[in-house]
């Protein structure tokens, strides 16, 4: 019996180690002519799941399973009375050990509302962009990292605001040396004039074929991951897919993993020159990672671990 116990735990901690190691191939890995992460993009509709139960601890198992370097995420509240006064994007800072930024877009409920960020590098700057939504209005988050830019956003349900909101995204995204991924809920399908609009500006490379939403019967595909074209040299789509996930939120989350050269050396990191630069009067709201913002009612929240 002791020596069959003792098989068991040997036969046990290989496939541990296994498991481990296929994990771990889907992390950050440097390569001899640039750096591969997972991007994802995730609408978590606060937590609330396809039972109508607030759960959390169901999205970060989901984060957690994919281990995303970087995750653009929709639908979060802060602070507000709908969600019991929670900063629903901390607690899943706290559950994935990543660094968040939020980016509201409306005052909601005595709180905010609004899309963000999380990460496993401490982002170097952020800034927030207004866009427009008839229904409410909508906002563009922009983080930069030492090697690239990614952008966050909830477009409006309305078709003639999405493509109004295309010029603000073109004209932010072009600014920036270094190479500029987006990644969002657009509520549009594939064939929609916004989809076939944006990829004048970049290259979709999650997959358009399979849907998101809603989760647990997916028959719309409304969100994806795109590289700007003017990167499409030195960043490179290895792969892309939907996930399994039909019960933690509303919508299936997007991952693709990417390769960004670093041969060529971009030293941008001015937050604030760029958001001069891409609209004077936008109403764009400008932080440094480093600056004291832990009040998770303030307009853009960041923490940092």
């Amino acid at each position: 019996m002791r020596k069959n116990s003792i098989q068991t735990a040997v036969v046990s901690l290989i496939a541990s180690c296994f498991f481990c190691s296929c994990q771990l191939k889907t992390q950050h890995q440097p390569t001899e002519t640039g750096e591969t992460y997972q991007f994802m993009t995730y609408n978590v509709r606060n937590g609330l799941g396809m039972d109508e139960i607030r759960n959390i601890d169901r999205v970060a198992e989901v984060i957690n399973q994919q281990q995303p370097d970087v995750l653009a995420l929709q639908e979060l509240d802060s602070v507000t009375r709908r969600c019991d006064n929670r900063y629903m994007l901390g607690e899943l800072a706290e559950k994935t050990q990543m660094h968040p930024v939020f980016a509201p877009a409306i005052d909601f409920n005595g709180g905010k509302y609004g899309v963000g960020m999380l990460s496993k590098e401490k982002p170097l700057g952020y800034v927030s962009y207004p866009l427009p939504g008839r229904e409410e209005k909508r906002t563009l988050l922009v983080v930069e990292f030492k090697n690239f830019v990614f952008c966050c956003t909830h477009l409006s349900l309305t078709p003639e605001d999405q493509l109004l909101s295309l010029p603000i995204i073109n004209k932010v995204t072009e600014t920036y040396a270094k190479p500029v991924l987006i990644a969002g809920d657009m509520n549009a399908h594939p064939d929609h004039p916004f989809i076939k609009e944006l990829q004048h500006s970049f290259k979709v490379v999650s997959p358009t074929d399979i849907e998101t939403f809603p989760a647990d019967t997916p028959v719309e595909t409304l969100d994806y991951i795109a590289i700007h074209h003017k990167d499409t040299a030195r960043v490179k789509a290895e792969t892309s897919l939907v996930v399994k996930a039909p019960l933690a939120s509303d919508h299936r989350p997007v991952v693709a993993t990417i390769t960004i050269s670093t041969t060529d050396s971009c030293s941008d990191t001015n937050m604030n020159k760029s958001a001069d630069t891409a609209t004077e009067n936008a109403g764009t709201d400008t932080k440094s990672a480093g600056a004291d913002t832990d009040n998770a009612g303030a307009d853009v929240v960041s923490s940092t671990k």
